[in-house]
């Protein structure tokens, strides 16, 4: 026999042993299609080389500190993965199903992933620093300084309507108060 004769058996048997790779790569690229238009998936990378360095600098930085590295940091870029990625899939979906909001799917997903981007880079430079690496001067604390400027305006943003939902659940209880 030839090798002609195995070729097509070979490959057919090598399309089979492919099969679950195959849909869980088709599954997957679908999905990101549902949740992240076409124009921020090149943030969406940028986001996932920022997580995979801030992974090997963080490592990097507890070797060169000699400190311990346990399983609780391979547990917290999984739960850093699943916290960012539940942020962009309810934004993405609220943007998606929401009436007259669907022209900012875009912007909402970009700005998210914006966010977790520029988070990630100040982590990168934290375990940069920890390594004895000379930064450029002040570069790390504008990070900062723009990260919590963005905090502080959603937490000012978040107290407002907390105090508005507490007003309007005093007048209520008054009003009861006064019916009975």
């Amino acid at each position: 026999m030839t090798m002609r004769s195995h070729t097509p058996r070979m490959l057919n048997r090598l399309m089979i042993d492919l099969a679950w790779p195959k849909f869980a790569l088709a599954a997957s690229v679908g999905v990101l299609d549902y949740f992240i238009p076409i124009a921020s998936q090149p943030l969406l990378l940028a986001v996932a080389i920022a997580l995979v360095l801030d992974t090997i600098t963080g490592f990097m930085a507890a070797w060169v500190t000699h400190a311990l590295i346990s399983s609780r940091a391979f547990a917290r870029v999984l739960v850093k993965v699943v916290g960012y990625g539940s942020c962009v899939m309810i934004g993405s979906i609220i943007t998606q199903n929401i009436p007259g909001v669907a022209d900012f799917r875009g912007a909402t997903v970009a700005g998210i992933l914006t966010l977790i981007l520029l988070t990630e880079s100040i982590s990168v430079l934290e375990n940069v620093a920890k390594m004895g690496v000379p930064l450029p001067l002040g570069l790390l604390k504008r990070l900062r300084s723009r990260l919590q400027d963005d905090a502080t305006i959603a937490q000012e943003e978040a107290k407002a309507t907390q105090a508005k939902a507490t007003k309007s659940q005093k007048v209520a209880t008054r009003d009861e108060g006064q019916q009975s």
